[in-house]
């Protein structure tokens, strides 16, 4: 049995710096400090809590992996015997046996300071919860964590059926008009949508169309290279795409979607083309994109066909 005070370090973390940290592969660290966003971000709060709540059983042992502030783990110890909850970082791994203590949950959640694809439970899991999620899928360490710990919970519990929380990561883009323009000035370069106010720079073309459905609940291919078709709503100008990841979770995955289907949709990320066309309403386009899971947003490739021009994003 483990219990708080055991660490098994990344053979690498001593060597890893916070400069060189987004580099390796399946750190995806978030400064503690950043973590407020996560606590106040009621959609992604609700959707994990009331995930648990719907399936999860008082017997049952859930990986937590990257605990952060400890917020996931304690929906999960509201329902179940034990949480392991996993964090690489030390310093946000001591917040969280600090908070775990003065949320009275020491009798259900143990802290494990360690890369939480190395983990390896000692007692059989019924469930795992993993928000190391970003659009696309891209900069954080879902897919590669999530593969691990599946090669790990195969060997160490093989015939033992497990929760993925969530279940799938579903992936789209959108065709837009967009205002690169602030203040006067003209900005064009890849960024991410902010919680407020873009909305009024931005004009669908299409709408979204889904090029990755990820199931968490088995091994993820992190090579993605998709070819997706969809039809121009509205004439106007093509200079962007939008990229958007929805966190789904399924009670029962094997049924259709129905009203207990949760879903959190993670904020999008703008690529600007290399330059802009005008777009005819009910005018086909396709969309080729590839990348690998986990790495940064920039190193994403995409082309667009439409109106007989051949576009690409802006490098």
């Amino acid at each position: 049995m483990l219990d708080s005070s055991e660490k098994r370090k990344h053979p690498m973390s001593e060597q890893i710096t916070e400069a060189e940290y987004p580099q390796h592969p399946t750190a995806g660290w978030i400064p503690l400090a950043y973590h407020t966003a996560l606590l106040d971000d009621e959609v992604r709060c609700q959707f994990f809590e009331q995930s648990l709540a719907q399936v999860a059983k008082p017997d049952w042992v859930v990986l937590d992996l990257g605990g952060g502030t400890g917020i996931l783990s304690s929906f999960a110890a509201r329902h179940c015997k034990k949480v392991f909850a996993i964090e690489q970082d030390p310093r946000t791994a001591n917040a969280l046996r600090r908070m775990v203590k003065e949320n009275q949950l020491e009798n259900k959640i143990t802290v494990i300071e360690q890369d939480a694809s190395l983990f390896v439970p000692p007692e059989p899991v019924h469930g795992v919860v993993c928000e190391m999620m970003h659009v696309g899928l891209l900069k954080e360490p879902q897919v590669p964590v999530m593969n691990a710990v599946h090669n790990t919970l195969k060997k160490n519990q093989p015939g033992k059926p497990y929760t993925v929380f969530p279940t799938l990561g579903l992936s789209s883009v959108t065709l837009l008009q967009y205002d690169f323009t602030r203040h006067g000035y003209k900005a064009r370069f890849p960024h991410y949508l902010s919680a407020v106010g873009q909305q009024k720079y931005m004009t669908n073309l299409s709408a979204p169309v889904a090029y990755w459905e990820a199931d968490f609940q088995d091994y993820v291919n992190p090579k993605l290279q998709a070819k997706v078709a969809g039809s121009v709503l509205q004439d106007g100008t093509l200079n962007a795409l939008c990229m958007n990841t929805t966190a789904v979770f399924f009670k029962n995955p094997k049924l259709p979607i129905k009203e207990e289907t949760l879903l959190w949709n993670l904020y999008g990320f703008i690529y600007p083309l290399e330059r802009e066309i005008q777009v005819k309403r009910g005018s086909e386009f396709q969309v080729e994109i590839s990348y690998v899971a986990g790495e940064s947003p920039d190193r994403v490739n995409l082309r667009v066909y439409a109106q007989g021009s051949t576009l690409k994003n802006l490098d």
